[in-house]
């Protein structure tokens, strides 16, 4: 999720994670994260930046990680990559 402030009105944003990115997307479109088994070969797996759709926060819902050790991972990643880049991934 993302929160954009425009024209003094707050918006949120979903940013898909996707598994198969064409590996021709430019790589600034994404933020690159370790391959999944679902990831064709010279495809990526990343949060998709050009893929970002509003989204009215009365419908969102907390994500359970249950002790997923790729979503932890993954976590770990954006986390350190935000705290490196506040402006974007």
């Amino acid at each position: 999720m993302i929160k954009i402030k425009y024209k003094k009105k707050d918006y949120t944003f979903a940013l898909p994670l996707r598994s198969n990115i064409s590996g021709f997307c430019p790589k600034n479109t994404y933020f690159a994260l370790p391959t999944r088994s679902t990831t064709r070969d010279r495809n990526h797996h990343g949060i998709h930046y050009s893929k970002a759709f509003p989204v009215d926060p009365k419908y969102l819902l907390p994500y359970q990680m249950n002790d997923d050790m790729y979503g932890e991972l993954v976590l770990a990643l954006i986390e350190k990559k935000h705290q490196t880049n506040h402006s974007r991934f």
